[in-house]
């Protein structure tokens, strides 16, 4: 059967407490210059400042662009939902709501810069159908420096892969979910038929693999987003074990993937040596030795051993080693400036 949809593009807007940013992200979207009606799905999750009051009061004055802010109450249907599935239930409830052959992706905290986005993207997919899906680059704000990289990908010398992808994606995603443009109807389906979404822990990821199976993915490569980063670097964290389950959760998506549509070999060595090297370092960064140990024995046992694993483990040994190792690290990044990590 075929879809029928109103409109050619649907935002998914993503936001929560966000009153500080909200604006830019709105101005973004106001701006896009299009050949065709577009739309917005605004869910705000129950902020507690006054977000959603600004979206409310807003103007849009783009003639082009029409506006669905989602109504939501305590105790209402989306909220007992809310409660069951957690934060990821508002990225599946406003992609219900989306009614656009195309979504796009966006989180109040972040924006576009570029005002043909969206007509860019509608004219690969148009002319492209066994693409499934199309992203960008991105600069990135690192907003307590007040400090802009652009063209992030480009910046770090990083080739993005375009074509059948799914086990590059595997091994590492480079797919930022600002930038990104997919068809309805892959994700629809997906929504309705994946039933451990909600254990991921993230939405986005597992929809690249899923896109990435059945379709071709690519890549404009310009510069159409601003990335905000809200941390000093791009690579740290201070709450190390929230980090870590972040990751963590990453690696189920991919375990998850690989027993559902396979794997090759490189892949799947690829994947395990990514794995041990991250539990490594974080036997480091906890000062677990037993941890550390118990993923340097099995990069042994993989050939995985590089300079970083002997130094994370050595360093975990002692305190003595752990301080010359961090003292190491530190120096090391100051060298190479901010470093900007691929969103993995």
């Amino acid at each position: 059967m075929v879809m029928k949809y109103k409109c050619l593009v649907s935002i998914r807007l993503m936001t929560y407490n966000h009153s500080e940013f909200i604006i830019d992200a709105l101005d973004g979207i106001n701006k896009q210059k299009t050949n065709f009606i577009f739309e917005v799905v605004i869910g705000d999750d129950f902020s507690t400042d006054n977000n959603l009051e600004i979206i409310n009061q807003y103007y849009f004055t783009n003639k082009n662009l029409r506006i669905n802010i989602l109504e939501r109450k305590i105790g209402d249907d989306y909220w007992i939902k809310r409660q069951k599935y957690g934060r990821l239930y508002n990225f599946t409830n406003i992609i219900e709501n989306c009614s656009g052959k195309y979504i796009a992706l966006l989180d109040g905290d972040d924006y576009w810069t570029d005002p043909l986005k969206l007509q860019k993207q509608v004219d690969f997919l148009e002319a492209n159908p066994t693409y499934g899906l199309v992203h960008t680059d991105l600069d990135i704000l690192y907003q307590k420096l007040d400090k802009v990289v652009q063209s992030h990908y480009k910046n770090i010398g990083l080739t993005i892969p375009t074509g059948n992808i799914y086990n590059e994606l595997l091994v590492k995603n480079t797919i930022s979910t600002l930038t990104v443009m997919f068809k309805n109807s892959i994700i629809k389906d997906f929504l309705k038929n994946e039933k451990e979404l909600f254990s991921f822990g993230m939405g986005d990821y597992p929809l690249w693999l899923e896109i990435s199976h059945q379709y071709k993915i690519g890549f404009i490569n310009e510069s159409t987003v601003m990335y905000r980063k809200l941390e000093v670097s791009a690579s740290h964290d201070p709450d190390v074990d929230k980090l870590y389950k972040m990751k963590s959760n990453t690696f189920k998506v991919r375990s998850y993937f690989i027993k559902k549509y396979g794997f090759n070999e490189k892949t799947k060595k690829q994947i395990d040596k990514d794995f041990y090297n991250f539990n490594l370092k974080y036997g480091f960064d906890t000062r677990n030795k037993d941890i550390a140990k118990e993923n340097y024995l099995k990069l042994l046992e993989i050939n995985g051993i590089n300079l970083d694993a002997k130094l994370k483990y050595y360093g975990s040994m002692s305190n003595l080693n752990w301080n010359m190792v961090k003292l190491y690290y530190k120096i090391k990044a100051k060298k190479e400036g901010l470093v900007n990590g691929v969103f993995s």
